[in-house]
């Protein structure tokens, strides 16, 4: 592939009239343009170039008019001739493009002579079409995976060690949560900084749990000695802030400014039952029932007649949901999908409690809309687990296998906060696995699992060599030629069992480097040591027979070098 530059905006020549380059590209397909004239820069059009130097198909074309960009284009067609095109914009040869991208930036194109320009060695002119052509590569392969993810809910990038897994997955986190990828690691960690609620990354190991992951008991001290208490862990805790956020972006501004009106008369009636608890040491919700105390977001209550050392609480958020649903009875409770679980089983008492806060409202002032409240943005929510099959992916999970295919339905824990089960995936959740396929020293993915996740292959490719090292073109040389080496370990002939070089082939990061000092220690520390487990754990062969059936030592690992 060759980087280009042209100008068609002056068919007539610099002293003649314009035309708009766009028009061209507009055409249906989208062609690119010149004139018939007796010079190399036409041979190279029409790639009649007697030294085979001229355009070709799967060439790469910046269009732009001086110094403005208009597109950049990839060449899908030969030269042809079209008297329509002709009248219409005066070239006479043409060539059929894809416009891959239009140009949305403010820099200038440093190259503003000629009518077109072939770009073999380094400079301003071929950097800046190979640092744009890098952009959208990157750009298009996180939009077919962004759109995977959007699909399914959940995906593995599975590949070889060294293809650069993790750090895809974090540009589609990035991608999903802000709308763009950064162009540095440095500014992509800023912006997970700066959201970072919406994104969480673990990486899992054999020993990790349900507990761990999902919900579990953790003991804690305290003034009366050792509590336990069941806590939400990272998906569990992730998947109920995702879940308030898309609860709420389905809210107008009237229930919003509703709700906060009515959370605010809660605390206020807090204040009221906690003066009736001072005079009378607790506030009787019935004959049997009373509140004992109020938290920052609850109402403690208890039976009366008993002494029960953890009382339950009624939180804030189920009354507010109560008052807003204009609950009359029970069975009205039950069917408020956001209600907690404790809340639907002591309904009763939430009612109790429902009423005595109306009759605490009469002599409130009433409500009245401001309409000031902000509706909520709907946000995406994405966990980045790493090394996703490490674990026992089945017990991690537990019934959350359920909940990964039906988005937004309850499931019931083996775990229970403040007596609710209930665990929701909601849609703007994401998850992204990474995983190995290299690492047979833990156990497979089963089906229930693999139902669940789309697999999204991260090979190795030398051609991400070629868009890293762009500024040392030895460099560039030295390390295509040891990853091509290297790939030839990973024939099919030289691996052992059903292992299969997408498999175990390392991948091109192994090869990135900033000196040839860097790419020798990379090969020293990173590559050999891999190979020689590869050969001690029998992935690879250390010979393979020759036609004559005699031994014949295809890796020598002792002797690779950069040269």
């Amino acid at each position: 592939m060759t980087y280009w530059h042209i100008q068609m905006n002056q068919p007539w020549g610099r002293n003649g009239g314009k035309i708009d380059s766009a028009l061209l590209l507009n055409e249906t397909p989208s062609v690119i343009g010149t004139g018939e004239w007796e010079d190399s820069q036409c041979a190279f059009f029409k790639d009649t170039d007697r030294y085979g130097r001229g355009m070709k198909i799967g060439d790469v074309v910046l269009v732009h008019e001086g110094k403005n960009p208009i597109a950049l284009c990839k060449v899908t067609g030969n030269n042809f001739n079209d008297d329509a095109l002709t009248a219409k914009y005066a070239h006479e040869n043409f060539r059929a493009v894809n416009v891959l991208d239009w140009y949305r930036g403010n820099e200038i194109f440093n190259k503003v002579q000629g009518t077109l320009e072939r770009l073999i060695n380094s400079n301003e002119s071929k950097t800046f079409i190979e640092n744009w052509y890098k952009k959208y590569l990157r750009a298009n392969a996180m939009t077919k995976i962004e759109e995977i993810v959007k699909h399914k809910g959940q995906i593995i990038l599975q590949g070889p060690p060294g293809t650069g897994k993790t750090v895809t997955a974090k540009d589609v986190a990035e991608k999903l949560i802000t709308g763009t990828v950064s162009e540095t690691k440095a500014h992509q960690q800023a912006k997970f900084l700066e959201f970072q609620e919406q994104f969480k990354l673990i990486q899992f190991h054999p020993a990790y749990s349900y507990e761990d992951f999902v919900r579990g008991i953790t003991a804690k001290a305290t003034v009366d000695g050792i509590v336990y208490e069941t806590e939400n862990k990272t998906l569990a805790q992730f998947a109920l802030d995702a879940l308030d956020n898309w609860r709420a972006s389905k809210k107008d501004v009237q229930t919003l400014n509703l709700e906060s009106w009515v959370i605010n008369e809660l605390i206020e009636f807090g204040r009221h039952i906690l003066f009736d608890i001072s005079a009378n040491g607790r506030y009787a919700l019935n004959d049997n029932f009373s509140i004992i105390g109020v938290a920052d977001d609850a109402f403690a209550y208890k039976h009366n007649g008993k002494n029960v050392k953890n009382p339950h609480y009624m939180k804030f958020r189920d009354i507010c949901l109560a008052y807003t649903h204009n609950v009359q009875e029970r069975n009205d409770i039950k069917k408020i999908e956001e209600y907690s679980g404790r809340g639907k089983d002591h309904c009763t008492y939430d009612l109790l409690l429902l009423n005595k806060f109306r009759a605490f409202l009469i002599n409130r002032p009433a409500f009245v809309d401001p309409h000031t409240a902000n509706l909520v943005q709907l946000k995406n929510y994405v966990l980045v687990i790493d090394e996703i099959n490490r674990a026992n992916l089945p017990a991690v999970l537990g019934e959350l296998i359920y909940a990964l295919e039906y988005r937004g339905e309850p499931v019931s824990s083996m775990y229970a906060i403040d007596e609710d089960r209930v665990l929701i995936l909601p849609p703007n959740l994401y998850v992204i696995g990474t995983m190995n396929t290299a690492d047979r020293s833990v156990g497979h993915i089963d089906y229930a699992i693999r139902r669940r996740f789309a697999f999204v292959p991260i090979l190795p490719s030398d051609s991400v060599i070629d868009k890293v090292i762009t500024n040392n073109a030895t460099l560039l040389m030295q390390a295509k030629r040891l990853y091509q080496k290297v790939a030839a370990f990973f024939s099919p002939a030289l691996l052992m069992g059903d292992f299969k070089q997408e498999d175990v082939q390392l991948g091109h990061s192994y090869f990135l480097a900033k000196t040839k000092e860097e790419l020798e220690l990379k090969l020293e520390y990173e590559i050999k040591p891999l190979l020689r487990e590869y050969l001690k754990d029998g992935v690879l062969k250390s010979v393979r027979r020759d036609s004559d059936n005699k031994d014949q030592t295809e890796i020598d690992i002792d002797n690779l070098k950069v040269e």
